[in-house]
């Protein structure tokens, strides 16, 4: 179990954070990498209502790959409990995936990998909103606190055909996001938060990636 805290930074911090993070000894963990997560819901979008309502109890039912899909891909239930978060690993042997199909763009300018994936998972979660971002990974001295900074967000209507998952419809983020994650046992250093929280304006923000993406596509 692990809370996650996230904030909306103004153009153009996501360049400059890293370097305050490694004049704090914060380590990159990983090179800069693309994210990508195919989010699935059921036909009411119960799970995007569930988030957007601030239900106590909710989760959510990602693919996520990295780059371009070259180690595969992976199926997540993300699960939240009041503040808390963890995640389970869905695998065909427990979970009922069916009729693999390839993901298709038809936007330019997105690299879909060839990869075959789920056009369904349990006959009632069904693909609905890619999103991809560029992400940069920290860790504290003390291993303790995580920080992701996600930019370059994008989102991407997904919908199931007979034969594919087709994406298109794009819409941008125009802010980057970051993220601070720690184990429910872990106490960070409140001075370090503050003082990044007043060194470069962050805004909390309630929603998830997911909601953004899903409220774009219904509000334009």
């Amino acid at each position: 179990m692990r809370h996650e805290n996230k904030y909306e930074l103004k153009n153009g911090y996501q360049k400059i954070i890293p370097t305050f993070l490694k004049c704090k000894s914060f380590i990159e963990l990983y090179p800069k990498r693309i994210v990508n997560s195919l989010y699935y819901d059921d036909d009411q979008l119960n799970l995007y209502a569930d988030s957007q309502n601030g239900i106590s109890s909710r989760n959510k039912i990602r693919l996520r790959y990295y780059n371009f899909g070259e180690t595969g891909y992976f199926i997540e239930k993300k699960v939240k409990e009041e503040d808390l978060n963890f995640k389970q690993i869905l695998t065909s042997q427990k979970d009922s995936f069916e009729k693999y199909l390839p993901i298709k763009s038809y936007y330019m300018n997105l690299v879909i990998p060839k990869i075959r994936i789920p056009s369904s998972i349990n006959r009632i979660y069904f693909p609905r909103v890619l999103v991809t971002y560029s992400r940069r990974y920290f860790i504290s001295p003390d291993k303790g606190l995580r920080i992701t900074i996600d930019s370059d967000i994008r989102f991407f209507l997904a919908k199931k055909t007979s034969v594919e998952i087709k994406v298109n419809k794009k819409r941008i983020l125009s802010q980057s996001i970051l993220e601070f994650k720690y184990d429910a046992i872990y106490k960070p250093n409140k001075s370090f938060i503050k003082s990044i929280s007043n060194e470069f304006g962050l805004i909390l923000s309630r929603s998830s990636k997911y909601c953004k993406g899903i409220s774009s596509h219904i509000i334009t």
